[in-house]
């Protein structure tokens, strides 16, 4: 028997795919729509870009001395299970990263606007409410 504790197998990081330059900016611009779409997130100036074959979801904040700031809400990306399939991650302490959602692109967006537990930035509520107010 001996002494060893019986941890849990660690499962997989998920397989990334490599995109092609066409779905690389239908992407793109579904997410630039997402955001602009919603009250919140281009109030407080999120952008989506791509680097190396992943996007990501970043806050630009100016900062009072010359440069601005960047922050990095979240990094998407494309899975090899299957052709639609994202994955939306944010990071946490020490350089780790924690899986949020899997599915399109717009669903990625909508989870980031929709975030009322603080894993992306917690303003889902303000968000409804203005989205709401909009369409009254």
């Amino acid at each position: 028997m001996g002494w060893g504790q019986r941890w849990p197998e660690r499962v997989p990081r998920p397989k990334a795919r490599r995109l092609t330059d066409t779905e690389k900016h239908d992407i793109l611009r579904t997410l630039e729509q997402g955001i602009a779409a919603s009250p919140v997130l281009s109030a407080f100036g999120v952008q989506a870009r791509v680097q190396r074959g992943r996007f990501s979801i970043e806050r630009y904040a100016s900062a009072q001395d010359s440069e601005p700031l960047t922050m990095v809400l979240g990094s998407i990306t494309p899975l090899t299970s299957a052709k639609n399939d994202l994955l939306l991650e944010t990071a946490r302490r020490q350089g780790r990263w924690c899986e949020v959602a899997e599915g399109s692109a717009a669903k990625l967006i909508q989870v980031i606007a929709s975030d009322s537990t603080g894993t992306l930035h917690g303003l889902g509520f303000l968000d409804a409410s203005l989205r709401r107010l909009g369409e009254g």
